[in-house]
């Protein structure tokens, strides 16, 4: 007589079965196992007697079970692919945004001011009082002393214009070697002559360097305080709008690197976040197979219960081997790190201009003269004072415009439009150079031609 449903081993391994779902992931490889072991023990026990009621009841809703645990596990693998996908949506979702200026809808220059055209400006003004000032200064240092006039042959009239007390050449020599010509002869008279005449003409000689080293100097010296002090006074006010126009491209600078510095920031905490989700995820892959794998030996034992030589299927369950080729879709996650190609963190192609560069007092100043162009004003490299340098500073060899607002952050340039732009500034570059060596012979010429009528009005 068969064993009540009251009694059944079959009932109990049907509830262990349903058990299963409420377990925790860490317990469900045990509980697989376990209940694997326990199918095997009453399957084996029950062979020569006729199939049980409970025992195919319990069967069917054992196989139902585990299709539900199968579909779990591959859930909860996708599930597990889904958390790092998402991270990784997070590394997307950093960007770094060009700084506003002034109006979005127009490039960043053209809010400038004072612009570079102001300087430029205020320069060439200060350029004509500096020239007043140098020319007034160097006469008076030229004309305050003049060594041609310091020769002992010149008198005292020459002598005011040296620095120290000059002593003239006494004549007692000569007079000693004219007298020793005793003879009135004309041999006599004519060597006296060549000796005055020779001492004559050495004198008119240093003489007339004196006088030289003297054209142009004007009686009395000139106050030169006055020019000098209206030049001060235009330097200072060109080199506050100097200063004014290098802050814009320091300030550029700083909001552009914060800006960079924000996103590698977000880029990087992501990356760190999803590189530890890859771990956690992957650490969890081998109990996700040791699970499947225990739904495979329990899917074998179902199928051998239901068979019709339950011995011999029975056999093949217990001798078969599970490896990674049952369970290929849990082998290894999709993971991202390091981080590469479009994924990984952008670069800062932007070229900053740098104030107190060589490059930059070119690319703005060559209309104006070198020794006009103040250093030290405060804004001179001031980019190597940043905390930060992820972007390029403009250089000969990396020629470039300032990051222009209208432009959207996304946006990628192709490698043509990095060469016209590129040409492009070389070629402004050199306009830049061209019209201030212009500019710089035309103030040459001018000044020479000032100098030129200085002189000849004094000589007047």
């Amino acid at each position: 007589m068969g064993k009540s449903q009251a009694t059944s081993p079959w009932l109990g391994l049907l509830t262990s079965g349903w058990s299963l779902a409420g377990m925790s992931q860490d317990k469900k490889s045990q509980g697989l196992d376990n209940l694997a072991s326990t199918m095997l023990s009453l399957a084996k026990s029950m062979q020569k007697q006729n199939p049980d009621p409970s025992m195919q009841a319990a069967v069917e809703s054992i196989s139902g079970i585990v299709e539900n645990m199968k579909a779990d596990v591959n859930a909860t693998a996708e599930s597990m692919q889904a958390l790092i996908d998402k991270k990784l949506n997070v590394v997307h979702a950093c960007n770094v945004r060009i700084p506003e200026a002034g109006n979005p809808s127009t490039t960043w220059t053209t809010g400038l001011n004072p612009t570079q055209q102001d300087v430029v400006s205020c320069r060439l003004i200060e350029a004509n009082l500096y020239e007043a000032s140098t020319n007034c200064s160097s006469m008076v240092t030229r004309c305050s002393t003049s060594e041609e006039c310091c020769s002992p042959l010149l008198g005292p009239s020459h002598h005011q214009y040296c620095n120290t007390t000059v002593i003239s050449e006494s004549p007692i020599p000569l007079a000693a070697t004219c007298h020793s010509k005793t003879k009135c002869s004309l041999d006599d008279l004519a060597a006296v002559k060549a000796i005055f005449q020779a001492k004559l003409d050495e004198i008119e000689i240093v003489e007339k360097a004196c006088d030289d080293s003297r054209t142009g100097c004007a009686s009395p010296l000139p106050d030169c305080s006055s020019s000098r002090s209206h030049w001060t006074l235009q330097k200072q006010v060109c080199d506050r709008q100097q200063k004014d126009f290098e802050q814009q491209y320091c300030d550029l600078a700083e909001s552009v690197e914060g800006r960079w510095y924000g996103y590698r920031d977000c880029h990087d905490t992501a990356e760190a976040a999803l590189k530890q989700e890859e771990t956690v995820q992957q650490g969890l892959l081998p109990g996700l197979q040791q699970q499947y794998r225990g739904v495979l030996r329990i899917e074998c034992l179902v199928d051998a219960l239901g068979s019709a030589d339950v011995a011999a299927k029975l056999e093949v369950c217990i001798s078969k081997t599970y490896t990674a080729a049952e369970w290929p879709h849990l082998v290894a996650l999709r993971t991202y790190t390091p981080l590469t190609g479009e994924n990984s963190a952008r670069i800062c192609t932007d070229k900053l201009f740098a104030p107190g560069t060589d490059f930059f007092k070119e690319y703005f100043y060559s209309d104006i003269q070198t020794e006009l162009i103040a250093d030290g004003l405060g804004t001179s490299f001031c980019l190597s004072e940043l905390s930060t340098s992820y972007c390029l500073t403009a250089a000969d060899e990396n020629t470039g415009s300032p990051p222009s607002t209208s432009i959207s952050p996304s946006s990628r340039s192709t490698p043509g439009d990095a060469t016209a732009r590129n040409l492009f500034g070389l070629l402004q570059k050199r306009a830049h150079a061209a019209r201030g060596r212009m500019v710089r012979k035309l103030g040459a010429d001018h000044r020479r031609a000032a100098h030129g009528r200085m002189s000849h009005g004094f000589r007047k």
